[in-house]
């Protein structure tokens, strides 16, 4: 038998043996399952003599902790201590105005304005003299709103004017 012909057949032989596992897997795996008995009927069917007494949960068990942290205790200096007035308090932020200007509605003879406020990830509709996430909508018109935050104003259009 010459070479090549010995190296065909134990191709051929490793091809139908992979087909033949893969064969047999594909069999194995579309089987029908046998159908089985349910739990229920598995403990109606049992003696209920040889089950254990139903014991009540106590649930004072769960009372206890599983962690204690051990207490640190600081040694207290002898001399007074002298203490330090409180930080001033923060500069107040500059008002931002945070909110998005969507669309304006009209509803009947007044104008409302649909804004997106991006902390509370939600549309508002509001009118004139509204208030959306801390900001007064002062004006609300067919081409533009004015909005107030700590005494500053900002207009917002739904189209640049043109200078």
């Amino acid at each position: 038998m010459s070479r090549p012909l010995r190296e065909r057949t134990g191709t051929a032989i490793i091809a139908v043996g992979g087909i033949g596992i893969l064969l047999a897997g594909g069999w194995w795996s579309t089987r029908p399952i046998p159908p089985r008995t349910p739990t229920a009927q598995l403990l109606a069917d049992a003696p209920h003599a040889d089950l254990p007494p139903r014991i009540p949960l106590d649930a004072s068990v769960f009372d206890q902790g599983l962690w204690h942290a051990p207490r640190v205790t600081t040694a207290q200096p002898e001399q007074p201590t002298r203490t330090t007035p409180p930080p001033p308090p923060p500069p107040p932020a500059p008002a931002n105005i945070a909110l998005t200007l969507i669309a304006m509605v009209q509803n009947g003879d007044e104008w409302h304005v649909a804004l997106y406020d991006p902390g509370e990830q939600e549309l508002v509709l509001a009118a004139a003299g509204d208030r959306v996430a801390g900001v007064l909508v002062r004006e609300v018109t067919d081409r533009s709103v004015l909005l107030e935050l700590a005494g500053r104003t900002r207009r917002l259009a739904l189209v640049e004017e043109a200078p």
